[in-house]
């Protein structure tokens, strides 16, 4: 009689777990800062050792870019519809930055914008990031934190929010320069910051980059800035990571500004940059 009921009670447990699912555990996914949530067949393992990226000098890194495109959002930057280059600077810029992105994607890097022309990373979520990697943010340097403006140091708060989740190795600002009491100058610019903690190792890159631009266009100035603390751009300067400022050409320079608005030329350039970077950054 025992066997009987032992065995009537194995069939019961076997009925009843037929007509169950399996459901899959839900995993959350870190892209760009923008959490997404995914399904999985397994638990993930979520140990600290996991959440942890390689670093810069970590064996298996792999080498990871984040480009700004200058200005955008209430910002415009320089040029405009009266201007030689038609559109404001920001225009171009987000064009530049999307072929570089593109162009060291191909060479094998990972690349991370801190926009897209379309969106941005809202303050909230800039200091929600910033609070759980630990990243340092000072509101008193946030001169338009309540403009609903993508600040510059909003911009590199992210930027470092970036290295903190994915372990960057180099940042750069895309931008058109301009100036008002002249209308000759033209030119290649390179800016970096000499008094913050990654001097060294962005003078190094930036020295590198602009070697091989001048290979590329042996005619054309190319000027490179060591900034002080002061004179420093804050993308260049709040980084936790080597950085560095490029322009591409003067807005108010009739001969900068034919370059500027060619397609074919903005391509081009952004692909010799992209070997140019690649190539400081193999060094």
């Amino acid at each position: 009689m025992k066997r009987i009921l032992v065995l009537f009670a194995a069939v019961c447990m076997i009925l009843c777990s037929c007509g169950k699912e399996s459901v899959p555990a839900a995993q959350t996914e870190e892209k760009d800062g923008i959490t997404e949530q995914t399904e999985q067949t397994e638990q993930p393992n979520t140990t600290e050792e996991t959440k942890k990226p390689l670093k810069r000098e970590e064996a298996g890194h792999q080498k990871t870019v984040v480009i700004d495109p200058g200005h955008g959002y209430g910002d415009v930057g320089c040029g405009g519809p009266e201007s030689k280059i038609g559109y404001y600077e920001y225009f171009y810029t987000t064009d530049m930055a999307k072929a570089l992105k593109s162009s060291l994607e191909s060479r094998g890097y990972i690349v991370y914008l801190t926009h897209d022309g379309e969106s941005f990373p809202s303050l909230s979520k800039i200091k929600s990031l910033a609070d759980e990697w630990g990243v340092e943010y000072d509101e008193t340097k946030d001169t338009w934190a309540e403009n609903n403006i993508f600040s510059p140091y909003e911009r590199v708060i992210y930027i470092n929010c970036l290295d903190a989740m994915y372990g960057v190795d180099f940042s750069i600002s895309i931008h058109v320069n301009a100036n008002a009491e002249s209308d000759t100058l033209s030119g290649f610019d390179l800016d970096y910051c000499k008094e913050n903690e990654w001097s060294s190792e962005s003078f190094e890159i930036v020295k590198k980059i602009r070697s091989m631009i001048y290979n590329e266009y042996p005619g054309r100035n190319l000027y490179l800035y060591a900034d002080s603390w002061d004179d420093s751009f804050v993308v260049t300067k709040y980084n936790s990571m080597p950085s560095a400022l490029f322009e591409t050409g003067y807005s108010t320079c009739d001969a900068d500004a034919a370059l500027i608005t060619d397609p074919v030329w903005r391509n081009t350039l952004m692909d010799n940059l992209a070997e140019a970077v690649a190539g400081a950054l193999e060094e």
